[in-house]
C-alpha cells in the first residue's frame, strides 16, 4: 500500500506560473485583482476575478475603462455595493444581471453546510465565492475558491483545505494561491464551527467561520 501524500487540485482554467493567470489565446493573462483599503468590495473583485477566469472579461485591473460588456455591466452593478460590501443572494442576483451565461448557485445556511456545499462544487468543476467573517463579526471578507488541498492514499481524497484568492492580500508569487483557508481539525478554544484562515503574504491566522457561498458555472 502506498504511503499518502498532500496533493492541490486547481480549477482546469488556472495557470500557475510566477503568478496565477490563464490562457486567452496567444497570451498569458493575470487573474488577481488588488482592492483597496477604504472600499468593502471584496465580493466585486472576487467576481471580476472569477469573470476572468471564465474568459467573460479581459483584464479585472481595468473595469471602469469599460463601455459594452460584461466588464462595463459589472462596474455598473457594483457601485451600488462598493463600499458597503454585499451579502451572498445579492451577489448572485448581480452577476445574474451580467447576462454572462453563467450557472448560479447560492447557499447561505450553517458552516458546516457551506463547507460540505463548497466541497461539492468544487468537485464538480466550478469556482466558489465564498463569504466568512471573524468572531463577534468584527470582520467579514469574501475570497474566490480556486483549489483544494488534501491528503490522498490510494484512491481516497480527503479534503482538508480550501485554496483561495483573496483581492485583500497581494497577487501570489510562484504559487496559484494566496490565502487558504484550513478546515481539517477543530480550531484549538472555539466551536467546531470555526475553520482557519490563512493569508500567505503575511502569515496571519484568524479563526473564522463560514457565512455563504456563491457557486459559478458555464453553461454546457
Amino acid at each position: 500500500m502506498s504511503a499518502p501524500y498532500i496533493q492541490q487540485r486547481f480549477h482546469p482554467r488556472l495557470k500557475i506560473g510566477y503568478t496565477a493567470m490563464m490562457d486567452q489565446g496567444k497570451r498569458n493573462v493575470p487573474v488577481h485583482c488588488r482592492q483597496g483599503e477604504i472600499d468593502g468590495a471584496c465580493g466585486t473583485y472576487c467576481c471580476a476575478i472569477l469573470l476572468t477566469l471564465y474568459g467573460r472579461i479581459s483584464n479585472p485591473a481595468v473595469l471602469s475603462e469599460r463601455r459594452t460588456g460584461v466588464a462595463a455591466r459589472l462596474w455598473k452593478a457594483a457601485q451600488a455595493v462598493y463600499f458597503d460590501g454585499i451579502h451572498a443572494k445579492p451577489l448572485a442576483k448581480m452577476l445574474h444581471s451580467l447576462d454572462a451565461d453563467l450557472l448560479i448557485e447560492v447557499c447561505d445556511r450553517s458552516h458546516s453546510r457551506i463547507l460540505l456545499f463548497t466541497e461539492a462544487q468544487l468537485s464538480s468543476g466550478r469556482l466558489v465565492i465564498l463569504a466568512w467573517r471573524t468572531r463577534n463579526h468584527a470582520q467579514q471578507h469574501w475570497t474566490l475558491v480556486i483549489g483544494i488541498e488534501g491528503l490522498q492514499s490510494g484512491r481516497r481524497f480527503m479534503p482538508q483545505t480550501f485554496l483561495c484568492l483573496d483581492p485583500g492580500a497581494p497577487q501570489p508569487e510562484l504559487c496559484g494561491y494566496n490565502a487558504r483557508l484550513e478546515f481539517s481539525e477543530k480550531v484549538p478554544g472555539y466551536s467546531s464551527s470555526f475553520a482557519t484562515y490563512l493569508s500567505t503574504d503575511n502569515g496571519n491566522a484568524l479563526p473564522v467561520t463560514l457565512i455563504g457561498a456563491v457557486a459559478v458555472g458555464e453553461t454546457k
